[in-house]
């Protein structure tokens, strides 16, 4: 195990490094839960929402044909940062979308594993991340 979840102070919870991490490592694949732009508008409103991860292959601000995916697994408590050192990556596959959490660049033991949230300003608290 290369990863886990623990307490992340006023975040709630976050990802850390168990140990030294390289650039392109694979900490984790789980599968995702696809919604499409009409199903992710209905969950819009919903408690849901906050718990999905903008495509970033087609999110703009505003865009009625956003689509998310529900994650799973540990990567879902990876936390935002502007200089984030790791990446969800989104794969189609014949059994449906499968979600991998990869290190961009290397992360030293005991570090926290961030990602940049593609959808910043639609969190309301987004204007307190760091950006």
């Amino acid at each position: 195990m290369k990863i886990e979840v623990r307490a992340a102070g006023r975040k709630g919870r976050g990802v850390y490094a168990l140990k030294d991490l390289a650039a392109g490592d694979l900490l984790e694949r789980a599968p995702g839960i696809f919604f499409d732009a009409p199903r992710s508008a209905e969950l819009k409103p919903t408690a849901v929402f906050d718990h999905l991860l903008a495509n970033p292959a087609d999110y703009a601000p505003g865009n009625p044909g956003n689509t998310y995916a529900l994650i799973n697994g540990g990567m879902s408590y990876c936390n935002h940062a502007a200089d984030n050192n790791a990446v969800i990556q989104w794969s189609f596959e014949a059994d449906g979308l499968w979600l991998q959490l990869r290190v961009l660049k290397p992360v030293a033991a005991g570090a926290e594993v961030t990602i940049r949230y593609t959808n910043l300003e639609e969190y309301p608290d987004g204007d307190g991340f760091d950006t």
